[in-house]
């Protein structure tokens, strides 16, 4: 037999599917079916057993085919595991998960009717998740996806793959630059709190780019589900407690030593312990609620959630700044 890959034509698996040459009955033998081997010029490490509608009913490991008796039966020689399949109109991303999950050599693709129409190997899925994750970083820097490799692909194209995100995060410090101006009076009260800006921005930022790609990480390997929600957030909550305790402290101490000053010191631990905390949870919900949407994940990373964060740094530090020192 030889399978007829036009059905993949306009389908995720086209150019994916390799076809089949031959495939096997229940009854062939182990020496019947090593010598239809020979005689294709095929080494598959694993072998396809359909029925008489070419409907696949079992596998069969060439090494397994290899050690048994010549007079057995492929039938009495097949996995008695559940057969893994990929429909003709699979995700490729589905495609890769599988391999991943069930340590497959190739995975066979079938009809809605269980008909055999081809298969998919182990290297055509290695390049699968090599493409995921390249569109996974590059959506994680907001840089659009590239096809072609990166010497090849033009200054002018990888620059306009890039600056449409770069716009959008620009334009939204805009709002960052309007909180800064609203406390303008504070500035030219006490100069010294525009110096602990970028350390609050900067903070926050990263300690919202490691939640969010712990998180994204778990939920790429199906490590993390939705229904995991509220325990990846509180757990993340508690490790923002103890992390911005850690901080808090040592730039309080810092504070003191520096500038002698008690509430100067009280402001950025407050500032610091809260922004840290917002920043852990923003980075864990995020993720999570955009995969449960149907968006990918990895566009709610480092970029995004960082532009988010330093906002609302700048609004927590000066809103307590004012409190404090009564301004």
């Amino acid at each position: 037999m030889t399978t007829d890959l036009s059905v993949f034509k306009g389908t995720d698996l086209e150019g994916l599917v390799s076809p089949i040459t031959f495939s096997l009955s229940a009854n062939t033998t182990a020496q019947e079916a090593l010598d239809l081997i020979r005689s294709n010029h095929s080494v598959r490490y694993v072998l396809y057993i359909t029925d008489d509608q070419n409907r696949l009913t079992g596998t069969v490991k060439l090494s397994d085919l290899l050690i048994a008796d010549p007079e057995k039966t492929l039938g009495e020689i097949r996995e008695d595991h559940q057969l893994i399949t990929a429909g003709i109109h699979e995700d490729r991303e589905e495609i890769a998960e599988k391999f991943r999950d069930y340590d497959l050599l190739s995975l066979p693709v079938t009809d809605d009717d269980g008909t055999l129409v081809g298969m998919i190997e182990y290297d055509d899925a290695i390049d699968i998740l090599r493409e995921e994750t390249t569109e996974d970083f590059e959506k994680m820097a907001a840089i659009s996806a590239q096809d072609r490799p990166y010497l090849m692909t033009s200054d002018f194209n990888m620059a306009k793959s890039r600056i449409v995100w770069l716009l959008v995060l620009m334009l939204s410090s805009i709002i960052t630059g309007d909180i800064i101006t609203r406390y303008e009076n504070a500035f030219v009260t006490m100069p010294i709190l525009i110096s602990f800006i970028p350390m609050l921005m900067d903070t926050g930022g990263n300690c919202g780019s490691q939640s969010s790609t712990i998180v994204i990480r778990g939920i790429t390997t199906k490590e993390l589900r939705f229904s995991d929600f509220f325990k990846v957030v509180f757990k993340e909550f508690k490790i923002g407690i103890l992390v911005s305790a850690v901080l808090a402290v040592v730039n309080g101490i810092r504070i003191l030593i520096q500038y002698h000053d008690p509430l100067l010191a009280l402001t950025i631990v407050i500032s610091l312990i809260i922004t840290v905390i917002f920043a852990k949870l923003l980075g864990a919900a995020l993720p999570m609620l955009a995969d449960k949407i149907g968006i990918d994940p990895a566009t709610m990373a480092s970029p995004l959630i960082t532009t988010i964060v330093d906002t609302c740094s700048v609004l927590i530090y000066f809103r307590f700044a004012c409190i404090i020192f009564q301004l």
